[in-house]
């Protein structure tokens, strides 16, 4: 009797130890599966996050294309090339007059108009000083007339092909742009002048508020020297909704 109950009890501790056994090996081929689903579903994510990624950044790219490909088409026009009136730049006009080079004028202030992403554009001569800027009000805003300092102006004629500046405040309309310029030449081949189209970078902004990465992640557009233009939100107290810092973004120091 004696060992029929300590059989009883042995079969009971077993019946106990497999049911645990079975427990726990239930909840790893859960947990398994769990892990793997999961695992599964991030480099779903990540593979669909990378994907907007590259179309915001094929977006991007297209979007200086374009404008690159119409300062390059306005610095071929003859017109435009056209310095002869450099005579008549005047520091009472910033420039030339605004009655003088009419057709000139009238070429910018269409593209200015129509093309829609350019804020202003301005032309020099081969020496960086102001000719014509259109807007006029632009022109006469100006503080001052040599321009041979700047990037898109010693980047047109290093180039000399269409370039790409890097992003600055325009003291002209007081907010982030990037600069298009291209040289200008003569028949000859000899440098004439350059000129620039002044970007609104307010397209960009709408694409990047558009582009979320899971609930906190947000998109940062960086120029070709590494400064970071950071996405804030549009008031009426602040229309340009970008702002320029040097360095990385906070979120990469963390």
């Amino acid at each position: 009797m004696r060992i029929k109950g300590i059989s009883r009890s042995l079969r009971g501790k077993l019946t106990v130890i497999i049911l645990t056994m079975g427990i726990i090996s239930i909840g790893i081929v859960v947990a398994i599966a769990v892990f793997t689903m999961q695992a599964q579903m991030e480099e779903q994510i990540k593979e669909k996050q990378m994907l907007l990624a590259q179309s915001f950044a094929a977006v991007v790219e297209q979007f200086f294309n374009d404008a690159k490909g119409m300062i390059r088409t306005t610095a071929l026009l003859r017109d435009v090339r056209d310095v002869s009136l450099a005579g008549l730049i005047s520091e009472e006009y910033k420039g030339l007059p605004r009655g003088a080079d009419i057709l000139k004028r009238d070429i910018l202030i269409n593209i200015v108009d129509n093309y829609g992403e350019f804020l202003y554009m301005e032309q020099v001569t081969a020496e960086g000083i102001i000719m014509v800027a259109e807007p006029y009000e632009i022109q006469m805003a100006l503080p001052e007339m040599d321009l041979s300092y700047r990037d898109w102006f010693k980047g047109a004629i290093s180039k000399m092909d269409a370039y790409v500046s890097e992003v600055y405040v325009s003291s002209s309309v007081e907010e982030p742009v990037v600069a298009i310029s291209h040289p200008l030449v003569d028949d000859s081949g000899r440098l004439r002048g350059v000129l620039m189209g002044a970007m609104s970078l307010d397209r960009l902004n709408k694409l990047c508020a558009e582009l979320t990465f899971g609930e906190t992640g947000y998109a940062y557009l960086v120029d070709q020297r590494g400064k970071y233009l950071r996405l804030l939100p549009v008031t009426r107290k602040r229309p340009s909704s970008f702002i320029i810092f040097p360095g990385p973004p906070p979120c990469s120091k963390a």
